[in-house]
This record gives structure tokens, sequence and C-alpha cells, in this order.
């Protein structure tokens, strides 16, 4: 858009290149919920988070594609999304969550591998990129949802954990 000189359609096609970042925000929101309810002790609020966190990280880069819409800011701020929803989340969940564990033990060092191997995954260099159609990277989306589904899981068979067992509170 030329300054000083408005064009039928403009502000239409500004929305349009909003509407994935704002899906993004929505997956990157869902990853600091789940954060926030591991530290509060609600650790199947905490999976379910990564669960909507990986449904909105398909979403977005979908309708970027289908929109014609993507742009560099966008997979950057996807980028960083992915870190926090699908390698922060999970590793604070596996570290805070419903495990036996004894005091001073192991607990600590557990997440660090999936946090490890989630973030090359998530911070893309851009002469990593594959061609078209091409995946180059580590589908730590797929790891995240393993690790909230396994929390689910617990749930589901009749497991237990509050915040009193939580070593965040």
């Amino acid at each position: 858009m030329r300054r000083g000189r408005w064009r039928e359609g403009d502000g239409l096609r500004r929305g349009v290149y909003v509407l994935p970042n704002l899906i993004t925000s929505g997956s990157l929101f869902a990853g600091f919920h789940s954060i926030a309810s591991t530290y509060n002790g609600n650790f199947e609020k905490a999976a379910i988070g990564i669960v909507v966190g990986a449904i909105l990280d398909g979403l977005d880069g979908r309708v970027a594609r289908m929109t014609h819409t993507t742009t560099r800011f966008g997979v950057e701020y996807d980028s960083l999304a992915d870190l926090v929803t699908f390698g922060v989340a999970p590793a604070f969940l596996v570290y805070g969550g419903p495990s036996p564990r004894s005091e001073g033990g192991v607990a600590g060092g557990v997440p660090l591998p999936h946090l490890r191997g989630a973030a090359p995954g998530a911070l893309q260099c851009p002469d990593q990129h594959g061609g078209e159609g091409q995946f180059n990277g580590l589908p730590i989306p797929a790891a995240a949802v393993f690790v909230a589904s396994m929390i689910l899981l617990f749930y589901y068979l009749g497991g237990s954990g509050s915040s009193s067992t939580s070593p965040c509170s």
C-alpha cells in the first residue's frame, strides 16, 4: 500500500495477514497456560493445554498457506510458540507433574533430554529449510502430545495428583 493512497481491499488483505499470527498467539497462550497450570498443580489442565496448542499449531500453518500470507515473521513467531508450547511446557509438566520421586533424586534431570531435543527442532535456521513438501527438523509437537497423553492416561486410569505433590508450589 502506498502512503497517502487508499486502495479497495487493502484493509481485508491486512486482516488476512493477522489471522495466522492470531492462531499462533493462541498456541503460545496454550503453552503458557500449560506452564501456569503445572505450577498451580493442575496437571490435567496442563496436559490439555499442550494438546490444544498442537491443534492450533497445525491450524496456523494451513491458514497461512491457504490465504497466501506466509511471512518470515510468521515462521519465526511460530518457532517461538513451538518452543514454549512443545518444549518448555512438557518439560515443566514432567518435572512438576504427578510422579513418584524421592527428595533430591533425578527428577530434575528427567525433562532435560526433551527440552534439549525440542530447542533445535523449534528454532529453524534459514539454511535448514527443505524444498516444497519436505520436512526438516524434529517433530516436537508429536513428542509433546505424547507426554501430555501419558498424563491424561494417568488421570483416566484413576491416578491422582494435586498441588500438594508438586515441587513447584
